[in-house]
C-alpha cells in the first residue's frame, strides 16, 4: 500500500511539472524595479479620474515586464479590432477575396437587350462606384445596350440587420457608422471635401464622393481672413435619403487645409441601385424600370463579376485608418462562411468567440465582445485577454505576417502618423488605437534598441473632458521601456 501511494504521488508531481512545461506562468515584476516605480506613480496621478489597465509581455519569453489593474475588464474601443482581424484571417484566411456579379434570366443577344439584371452582393466593403462604372462597360462590350426590366439587387447574403449591438443611435447619420448590408458601394457613405476659394469673400470649394445626383450640396460658406466656424450638416438623422442637402455654411480661412466631413445613407441597397443606374447610362446603356430589392432566382445567367482584393490587402486599409465598416462586413462574412445564411452579427460573434477560445487560448468567461469594430460600448476585454491575443497573433505563422503588417506603424501611417514621431520611437511600433468618448485605449507591438518585441495593452476608460493626459501617458510608458532597454546589462 505504502509503495502504491507512493507511486501516485510520483505520477502526480510529473503530472503538474509536464503542465507547467506546457503552460508556462509569466514571471512578476522584480519588486521596487524603477521602471514598475515610475509607471506607478504616473498611473498613481493620471488614475484620480479614470481607471487604467496596463499589461506588457515579452513575446519571447512571455515574462510579464509591467502589470497594473490587467485583470479587469474594459471598454476596447478599436483595439478590438484587433481581434476581429486575427479571427477573420483565420477563417478567411489571407487570399480571401469577395466576388460582385451581374445576372439576368434573359438575354437576348440579337436585340441587344436583357430582362430584369440583378446585382448580387457577397458583402464586399471595398465596391465602388468605379467598379460599377467597370461593370456597366463590360455590359456594353458583351452587347447589351438596353435593360428592359428592373434593376434587382441581392443583398441576401447578410440579413437586414444593418447596424451592430450597442452602436448608438446618434452616430447614424456618421460616415464611421454607415449601415453593414451585403451590397456596399464606397462604404455607404459620402465624403465631402470643402477647400477655401482663392481669395477672401469668395464662396469655399466644395465637392462630394461619389459624384451622383442622389444628394446635392448647398454651398453658402464664404472664404474669410481668419474667422473659422464651418459647418457641413444634413437635416437627417439616420442617414441620407435620395435627393437630401448636404449643407454648407460659415467662413473657412483662406489659408486653411482641406475640410472633410464624411454622412451614411439610410438604405445602401437602394443607393447601390441608384449609383449602378447612373453608370449604366454613362456607358450608354438605356434603362427606364424600378429599382428593388430581393433574393436572385436560381435560373439566372452570369453576365461579369467584380473580384476584390484579397483580404492581406484590404485588412491594411481597414486597420491603419480604423474602418469600423470594413470590420463589420468581414464580420458578417465570418457569420456567412462558418454558419448558416444570410450572414448575422451573432454568426460572426460565433466565429470570433470560438476563434478566440479554441485558437488564441483566450477566456471570454469575464468579457464581452459585442461587435467587430468597436464602436459598441457592450464590448468588454481586459489587458490580459488582449495581451493574450497578440502574442497568438505573433506565434502562428499561418496569420502572423498579415495581421502584424495590417498595424498602423509609429509616426509613419494611419492612425500613428502623428503619434511617437521623435527618432528613437518612430518605426518602433506597431499598434492599434482605440477611442470613443471616455475611452483611451493602445495595444500591440513594441521592439526594443535589444531587439526583444514586447506585447502590450493599455486601456483608459471613465475620464471626461480631453483625452491628450491619457494620450500622454500612453507614450510615456512606451518610451520609458525603450529607455529601460538601453540602460546596460538590461535585458527585458
Amino acid at each position: 500500500m505504502k509503495h502504491f501511494i507512493l507511486i501516485l504521488l510520483l505520477i502526480m508531481v510529473a503530472c503538474k511539472t509536464t503542465s507547467e512545461y506546457e503552460r508556462p506562468k509569466p514571471v512578476p515584476p522584480v519588486a521596487g524595479n524603477s521602471l514598475v516605480n515610475q509607471i506607478d506613480s504616473w498611473i498613481a496621478t493620471e488614475g484620480q479620474n479614470a481607471h487604467i489597465g496596463v499589461l506588457i509581455s515579452s513575446v519571447q519569453s512571455g515574462q510579464v515586464i509591467y502589470a497594473h489593474d490587467a485583470d479587469r475588464l474594459y471598454t476596447p474601443a478599436s483595439t478590438l479590432k484587433l481581434v476581429t482581424a486575427a479571427a477573420a484571417l483565420q477563417n478567411l484566411g489571407p487570399g480571401f477575396r469577395y466576388t460582385t456579379k451581374l445576372a439576368t434570366q434573359g438575354f437576348n443577344r440579337k436585340k441587344h437587350i436583357v430582362q430584369d439584371l440583378f446585382l448580387i452582393g457577397q458583402g464586399d466593403p471595398t465596391l465602388t462606384d468605379m467598379d460599377l462604372a467597370t461593370l456597366a462597360h463590360e455590359l456594353l462590350q458583351l452587347g447589351v445596350k438596353n435593360i428592359e426590366g428592373d434593376i434587382v439587387i441581392d443583398a441576401s447574403v447578410f440579413d437586414d440587420v444593418y447596424y451592430g449591438n450597442g452602436w448608438m443611435w446618434d452616430d447614424a447619420s456618421h460616415g464611421f457608422s454607415a449601415p453593414i448590408s451585403g451590397v456596399n458601394v464606397n462604404q455607404n457613405r459620402f465624403v465631402v471635401r470643402v477647400n477655401p476659394g482663392n481669395r477672401v469673400g469668395e464662396k469655399v470649394q466644395a465637392i462630394f464622393e461619389p459624384y451622383s445626383n442622389f444628394i446635392r450640396l448647398d454651398v453658402k460658406a464664404k472664404t474669410s481672413q481668419n474667422l473659422n466656424d464651418l459647418r457641413v450638416t444634413t437635416a437627417e438623422q439616420q442617414g441620407l435619403i435620395k435627393h437630401d442637402a448636404i449643407d454648407i455654411s460659415g467662413e473657412l480661412p483662406v489659408d486653411a487645409a482641406p475640410v472633410y466631413k464624411t454622412f451614411a445613407v439610410s438604405n445602401p441597397n437602394l443607393f447601390a441601385g441608384h449609383i449602378l443606374q447612373e453608370k449604366l447610362k454613362a456607358a450608354g446603356i438605356r434603362f427606364n424600370g424600378n429599382i428593388r430589392v430581393e433574393k436572385t432566382p436560381q435560373q439566372t445567367v452570369r453576365l461579369t463579376e467584380h473580384v476584390s482584393r484579397q483580404m492581406s490587402e484590404m485588412l491594411i486599409d481597414f486597420m491603419k485608418a480604423s474602418n469600423n465598416h470594413g470590420m463589420e462586413c468581414l464580420l458578417k462574412t465570418m457569420g456567412a462562411k462558418t454558419g448558416p445564411l444570410p450572414g448575422t452579427f451573432d454568426g460572426g460573434l460565433e466565429a470570433v468567440q470560438s476563434f478566440l477560445r479554441n485558437n488564441a487560448g483566450v477566456s471570454l468567461k469575464h468579457a464581452s465582445v459585442a461587435d467587430g469594430s468597436g464602436a459598441s460600448r457592450y464590448s468588454l476585454m481586459s489587458p490580459t485577454q488582449m495581451v493574450k491575443l497578440l502574442l497568438y497573433a505573433w506565434n502562428d505563422f499561418h496569420i502572423a505576417p498579415e495581421f502584424i503588417a495590417s498595424l498602423p506603424l509609429a509616426g509613419l501611417d494611419g492612425t500613428l502618423a502623428t503619434r511617437f514621431s521623435q527618432e528613437d520611437m518612430r518605426g518602433k511600433i506597431r499598434a492599434k488605437t482605440g477611442s470613443l468618448s471616455g475611452v483611451s485605449s493602445l495595444a500591440g507591438y513594441l521592439t526594443t534598441p535589444g531587439g526583444d518585441i514586447l506585447a502590450f495593452a493599455i486601456m483608459v476608460n471613465g475620464f471626461t473632458g480631453a483625452k491628450s493626459p491619457y494620450l500622454a501617458l500612453q507614450e510615456k510608458i512606451l518610451a520609458l521601456l525603450v529607455e529601460d532597454a538601453k540602460k546596460p546589462n538590461r535585458s527585458l
